[in-house]
């Protein structure tokens, strides 16, 4: 299983916290979890930011959609995999569609 932080490395490392709302379970490789901790941070809170901005910041290059949104270019290629949803929508609202018609559209 890999890392659920990191997703590169296997996930060596249980984590699990449960309360009377919800449970949550996660694995971690042994250098995702030794950062989360010796920064103080709690690998659930990790946990739910990194779900939180999932499709919002490339994991390949860190481009945001706010970066997108200002400038309109991604930082990478994989951003377009990654912000698809985001993509579609910036390119429906300037262009009114997102297929090509052509030049002359039928009508």
């Amino acid at each position: 299983m890999k890392c659920d932080y990191c997703g590169q490395k296997e996930g060596t490392l249980e984590y699990k916290k449960f309360s009377n709302t919800f449970s949550a379970e996660f694995f971690f490789c042994p250098e995702c979890y030794k950062k989360l901790t010796t920064s103080g941070v709690d690998p659930l809170e990790a946990m739910l930011e990194l779900e939180e901005n999932r499709g919002k910041i490339c994991d390949c290059c860190g481009c945001s959609m706010d970066d997108f949104k200002s400038s309109f270019l991604f930082g990478c290629p994989e951003c377009y995999t990654q912000m698809r949803e985001l993509a579609s929508r910036a390119i429906a609202s300037v262009q009114h569609a997102t297929q090509h018609k052509g030049k002359i559209p039928h009508n």
